[in-house]
């Protein structure tokens, strides 16, 4: 069956975005309408050495950690976000070989809002780098578009959060 007009209006703006992106950075597409998940969403990352800018309008940070293998760890690490309210937006699990015994342990991928220098982001980094058996600071950047805003409020698009992964 005919797929409904608001999935046609959805993969004709996902290919403006790939077009304006790629203007914007003067990069070429390739290929349009890849994804095998029409919820699909891709994440770009520039890497490089130094400090960013802190002037940033809505600061989003990357971390890498892992906690020790005891019980109520990661729910230690992840509360001294909460205490200093600085919310977690993204939150991922990793398993990781264990070098000298069996078995695997977890690294955890974890995003939130804020710059890593501001006061209540920079403290809940302290406690990690205290409490934490690895910690990697991956970066603070520009938070991008969430997928709610790119529809611009089309109330004929259905985003259901349990079908996206971002």
């Amino acid at each position: 069956p005919p797929e409904p007009p608001t999935a046609a209006a959805y993969v004709a703006r996902k290919r403006e975005w790939a077009r304006l992106a790629a203007t914007r950075y003067g990069l070429e597409v390739l290929a349009t309408g890849i994804e095998d998940n029409k919820y699909n969403f891709t994440r770009f990352f520039v890497i490089g050495r130094g400090a960013v800018e802190r002037d940033i309008a809505k600061p989003k940070t990357s971390v890498v950690f892992a906690v020790s293998d005891k019980p109520g760890a990661l729910v230690a690490a992840l509360s001294e976000f909460g205490r200093r309210t600085v919310n977690i937006i993204k939150l991922e699990s990793r398993p990781r070989r264990r070098s000298v015994t069996p078995g695997f342990n977890y690294v955890f991928y974890l995003d939130f809002e804020g710059h890593h220098a501001d006061a209540g982001p920079a403290a809940a980094l302290m406690s990690l780098l205290e409490s934490c058996a690895f910690v990697k600071l991956l970066g603070s950047y520009e938070r991008g578009p969430t997928p709610r805003s790119m529809f611009n409020g089309d109330a004929d698009v259905v985003l259901d959060p349990a079908l996206m992964q971002i």
